[in-house]
C-alpha cells in the first residue's frame, strides 16, 4: 500500500512596494501635456542660455509735426522761437555777407605773409646814354650819301631844311619817314601839293625825301643799337651841296 505524499504548506512572499510608483502618474500626465502642445503647434521653449537676454526697449511712435504755415505776404515762414523766446539762427532770414567775419571780435584773421619775390623791387633799367654829336653826324652822313640836289640850287645857298626823325633799333625811321610806307611827300611837307610840278622847291623836297628813304635801313653799330630808339635832327644845308 502506497502512502500518500505529504505536502508542506506554501508560504506567499510579498515584495516591498516600489518607491517610484507614485511618480508614474505624474510623468504620464506631463507626457500627455507635451504631446498636446506639439499637436496644437505651440513651439517648445528654448533652453535658457548662459548670457542674459537684452532688455526690450519701448519706442513710442509720434506722428511728424505739420509743415510750417507760409507767411501771409508769400515770404518764408517765420522762425520758431527758441527756449528763451529768440528765433533760431539757422531758420532766420538774412543777407549773405561778402566776406566771412572772424569767430569773435578778439580773434582777427592772421595777416598774410609777404611774398618774398614781390617784396624785392624790380631792378630799374639803366637809361641809355644820349646820342653824341659824332653819332648824329654818322647818321646824317648815311643819308647825305643818297642826296642828289637838283640843278639851280646855287641860288638858294643860304637856305637849309631841318627834319627831326626817330631812329629805331632795326635801322628804320619811325612814322611818316619810314621807308616801308608808301611814297607820300604830302604828309611830310606842308604845302607840297600846291607847288607846280617843275618848281625848284618841289624838286628839292623830292630829293631830300628820296635820300631819307634810300638810306634805310641804316647799318647801326652796336653802340647805337643799344641806344635806340633815339631822336636826332637832320640838317640839309644847301651851301654844302655840290
Amino acid at each position: 500500500m502506497i502512502a500518500a505524499p505529504s505536502f508542506e504548506p506554501l508560504t506567499r512572499v510579498q515584495s516591498q512596494p516600489s518607491r517610484w510608483r507614485h511618480l508614474a502618474p505624474v510623468l504620464s500626465v506631463l507626457l500627455h501635456v507635451l504631446l498636446a502642445l506639439v499637436w496644437m503647434g505651440f513651439p517648445l521653449p528654448d533652453l535658457p542660455e548662459s548670457a542674459p537676454e537684452p532688455q526690450a526697449v519701448t519706442v513710442d511712435l509720434v506722428p511728424p509735426p505739420p509743415p510750417p504755415a507760409a507767411a501771409k505776404d508769400g515770404g518764408a515762414p517765420a522762425a520758431k522761437p527758441g527756449t528763451e523766446g529768440k528765433p533760431i539762427p539757422q531758420l532766420a532770414e538774412g543777407d549773405l555777407a561778402e566776406k566771412s567775419t572772424p569767430v569773435s571780435e578778439s580773434q582777427s584773421p592772421k595777416p598774410a605773409q609777404p611774398d618774398p619775390v614781390a617784396a624785392v623791387p624790380a631792378p630799374k633799367q639803366k637809361k641809355p646814354a644820349p646820342v653824341n654829336q659824332n653819332e648824329r653826324d654818322w647818321v646824317l652822313s648815311r643819308v647825305l650819301r643818297h642826296w642828289r640836289p637838283p640843278a639851280g640850287l646855287s641860288a638858294y645857298d643860304k637856305a637849309d631844311i631841318s627834319l627831326r626823325v626817330k631812329v629805331l633799333a632795326d635801322g628804320h625811321f619811325s612814322d611818316i619817314y619810314d621807308s616801308r610806307r608808301r611814297w607820300n611827300p604830302v604828309e611830310v611837307f606842308d604845302g607840297y601839293q600846291t607847288l607846280p610840278a617843275n618848281a625848284i622847291q618841289r624838286r628839292i623836297i623830292d630829293a631830300i625825301y628820296t635820300a631819307i628813304r634810300k638810306a634805310q635801313p641804316l647799318p647801326l653799330p652796336e653802340a647805337l643799337r643799344q641806344k635806340a630808339p633815339f631822336d636826332l635832327r637832320l640838317d640839309f644845308r644847301f651851301k654844302d651841296a655840290r
